[in-house]
């Protein structure tokens, strides 16, 4: 019989860049909850360098092979050159390189429970947070994780994607004692007979729901690869009450709801007429009738984002009027603001088929995307003049660029989108833009315009790319 071994690390007391308020807690109500699964567990509470390598070793030399063993970690993190460090309350971070010397490799505890060949290794990272070193003035590394190539029978799942910031606390009200993810994590792995996938992608789906209803984008990050199934709790037991942070009602008709607001929005009498033959007596039923006979001349909203294309040399364009929707017809809602080209709505195979020449582990497998409604997306790049408007309107100020130094990928405050290192004249592509000032862009078109504007989706964005294509690679390789 295999054995179920974890190491739960948790350190909020930082003593040289900025504390935490949840990690501990978190590390302990996670310690906690595998004790419940079975799990035989070592909780380690604000490990200092020494006392997170000794417990590593530790970890190590209990698994033995067909084992399962959890790795949790909540506390500050920083990628460095694409590598991923867990870093230690006693570490000064004076350099990257002392960095790397004195933190904890995500790689190397990945590497080490792929030595011990367990039959399941799961690592849960709650460390996408702010870079804690620029803070305090100190250029080390990027913002958030980097992706991570889990070896066969490991998964790994992130508190947030790259570049997104974790959750501690959901709103003023929220009073629990962990962070978004580890309170959503424990409620999901607590219920029964379900898969390990499953429930990760539970977690992810709730977090992304609880996150967007205080407008905030996190969205927990998944790499599986993963054999056969794995469960925390294989038992039956009492179904597990679903997160609120605010205690509502049980809603009778929560189905209705949920449909209704997923085509409230829509211009498209087909996606009305499909509430109606479901739900014909529901409260909303009224207004989806009216909003059908409204739509005799279908005028849908567009939702508008930010995208690119190939920058021609100049840009001689007629745009159509916004009330133009037709596929491939091209507007522009305000002067600011720039080209707009519609899509139509359409469906695509996204991801990677296992076996493809070229195919990275980290790629998702093939799945089918419906793209229901038709949105619009920048007929070319942003260039520096479009952006340099925005910039003069809001101050909007410059946070440095991710450059190549002596072979090293590493950020640099004094390059700057109107300085990158290179020439560049008025109409060519703004660079050294952060997603935070893309965010802040596209967020002063809308005001400008008064028109929704947004970044695309990374399925929008293929769609859109693509252009009907199905090879390996758009240009029909």
């Amino acid at each position: 019989k295999s054995n179920r071994i974890a190491l739960v690390i948790g350190n909020d007391s930082y003593r040289h860049i900025s504390t935490l308020r949840n990690a501990r807690a978190d590390a302990r109500a996670m310690g906690t909850a595998l004790t419940d699964a079975g799990f035989n567990v070592t909780v380690l509470i604000d490990g200092d360098e020494k006392a997170m390598k000794s417990a590593l070793r530790t970890f190590k030399a209990r698994i033995s092979g067909g084992d399962e063993a959890v790795f949790f970690y909540s506390g500050h993190g920083v990628q460095l050159a694409g590598t991923n460090y867990l870093l230690p309350i006693d570490l000064r971070g004076d350099s990257e390189d002392q960095v790397k010397d004195d933190a904890v490799s995500l790689q190397r505890v990945l590497d080490d429970l792929q030595d011990q060949k367990a039959r399941f290794s799961l690592a849960i990272i709650d460390a996408c947070r702010d870079n804690p070193f620029r803070q305090s003035g100190r250029a080390i590394g990027g913002r958030g994780l980097a992706t991570t190539n889990p070896a066969t029978g490991q998964m790994v799942i992130y508190s947030a994607d790259t570049g997104q910031q974790a959750l501690d606390r959901v709103g003023n009200n929220d009073q629990s004692p962990n962070g978004l993810f580890t309170l959503v994590f424990l409620k999901e792995m607590e219920k029964p007979r379900v898969t390990v996938d499953r429930v990760l992608r539970g977690v992810r789906d709730e977090v992304v729901r609880l996150a967007k209803s205080i407008g905030h984008d996190q969205v927990p990050a998944l790499y599986d690869q993963a054999l056969g199934e794995f469960y925390f709790k294989s038992g039956s037991s009492e179904p597990v009450a679903p997160i609120a942070i605010t205690a509502p009602q049980v809603d009778p008709r929560a189905d209705d709801r949920a449909l209704w607001e997923s085509v409230k929005d829509a211009n498209n009498a087909a996606e009305l007429q499909a509430y109606l033959d479901q739900f014909p007596n529901d409260i909303f039923a009224g207004v989806a009738r009216a909003r059908m006979k409204a739509l005799t001349t279908p005028k849908p909203p567009v939702q508008v984002a930010v995208a690119s294309s190939t920058l021609p040399a100049t840009r001689p364009e007629t745009t159509a009027p916004a009330t133009d929707l037709t596929p491939g017809s091209t507007l522009r809602d305000c002067e600011a603001c720039p080209a707009m080209v519609v899509i139509p709505p359409g469906r695509f195979t996204i991801g990677s088929p296992v076996g493809e020449q070229g195919r990275f582990d980290t790629e998702d497998l093939q799945r089918s995307i419906n793209v229901s409604r038709a949105f619009a997306v920048g007929k070319y790049e942003v260039t520096r003049n479009e952006y340099a408007r925005f910039v003069r309107e809001t101050a909007r100020a410059s946070s440095g660029c991710r450059v190549l130094k002596d072979g090293k990928t590493q950020d640099d405050p004094s390059v700057i989108w109107r300085e990158p290192g290179f020439a560049q004249n008025e109409n060519h592509s703004v660079v050294c833009v952060s997603w935070d000032d893309a965010k802040a862009y596209v967020a002063w078109l809308t005001r400008k315009s008064g028109k929704n504007y947004r970044l695309l989706s990374e399925a929008e964005w293929e769609y859109a790319a693509r252009g009907g294509s199905t090879t390996a690679y758009l240009l029909g390789r």
